[in-house]
């Protein structure tokens, strides 16, 4: 059977196909398994033409920006485009309030390390920062 390792090279030509076909919005997240470090390589070398969306499922500012911190460092980038939460048996309410919008949304927006965030529920709209 195949591993991951085997597979991370055809991985790679896969990603590049598609951003010469013009395909360029990459989604990842913290529990997508090893999805940031197989895209990092490729990312590196075409930072500027992928708009990157990651999602963090931490509860609580704390656990949020240590998702945000890691997913940086494993991606190897300064920046992610779009970052999200994902809420499982919460609502987006309770989710900003535990994660505490204006001490997350400060500290991250004046260090440009997200240029949007989202929630990714289905009971309020999308909220950009």
């Amino acid at each position: 059977m195949d591993t991951y390792e085997d597979r991370v090279e055809a991985g790679h030509a896969m990603l590049e196909s598609a951003l010469a076909k013009g395909i360029n919005y990459w989604d990842t997240a913290r529990g997508y398994g090893p999805s940031e470090g197989m895209i990092a390589p490729v990312l590196g070398r075409n930072r500027n033409r992928v708009f990157l969306a990651s999602k963090s499922d931490s509860r609580d500012y704390d656990g949020f920006k240590r998702d945000l911190e890691e997913s940086l460092r494993v991606l190897r980038t300064d920046y992610i485009d779009l970052y999200q939460y994902t809420i499982y048996g919460h609502t987006s309410q309770q989710i900003w309030a535990r994660l505490n919008r204006e001490r997350f949304e400060q500290p991250v927006k004046r260090k440009s390390k997200k240029r949007f965030a989202r929630s990714a529920s289905r009971d309020i709209p999308a909220l950009a920062f």
